[in-house]
């Protein structure tokens, strides 16, 4: 379909129903605008076929986005992680409390890690979040963020079920993004 000899068609009937229009062919006029509709119409249907073709392939082509689920209280440590991971390539889900994260985690299940703050106020912690996490989808992996003199030490958020503990404050972005893309590698 030559979508420029189709609008220059369109166009000259349009011009052609107001010609005749204006001269009082009013009959005329309304059939030339039919058949201007008409083909613009027709174009704008195959338009439509060839975008949702394109949208089609460039999705067989795209590469997903892994998914982390970021959980802290801070709401500027959230923003933080969700402004470097997005940045990074990540698609980000982010909760600040353990029961938002399981509100979002109920959502959109398909999630490749959890950052979870291993130190949250009530009503649950990091260990207690991942672990109504994991009674929902248990095969969910977590990585604990944790400030040194916490309650708990890196080796019990591992023996919760951690597969890193992360310390606070935080390294250099692009550290923490890396080892980040290292740990998703590995699954």
């Amino acid at each position: 379909m030559d979508h420029a000899a189709l609008t220059r068609e369109a166009c000259e009937l349009l011009r052609t129903a107001t010609t005749l229009r204006q001269e009082g062919h009013w009959s005329e006029s309304v059939n030339a605008l039919k058949r201007a509709t008409a083909l613009i119409r027709q174009m704008t249907e195959a338009m439509d076929v060839r975008r949702r073709e394109i949208a089609e392939r460039v999705e067989k082509c795209s590469v997903p986005r892994p998914v982390i689920l970021v959980v802290d209280d801070e709401r500027g440590v959230l923003r933080f992680l969700t402004r470097v991971l997005v940045h990074a390539g990540f698609d980000v889900l982010s909760a600040n409390s353990g029961p938002e994260a399981v509100t979002r985690y109920r959502a959109w299940p398909n999630i490749d890690l959890a950052l979870i703050d291993a130190q949250m106020p009530a009503p649950w912690d990091g260990p207690q979040t991942l672990a109504e996490l994991k009674r929902i989808g248990p095969h969910v992996r977590a990585v604990f963020t944790s400030d040194s003199g916490e309650r708990y030490s890196a080796r019990d958020l591992l023996e919760f079920g951690a597969l890193r503990v992360i310390p606070k404050p935080f390294p250099e972005p692009g550290e923490l993004v890396s080892e980040l893309r290292t740990l998703l590698k590995s699954f």
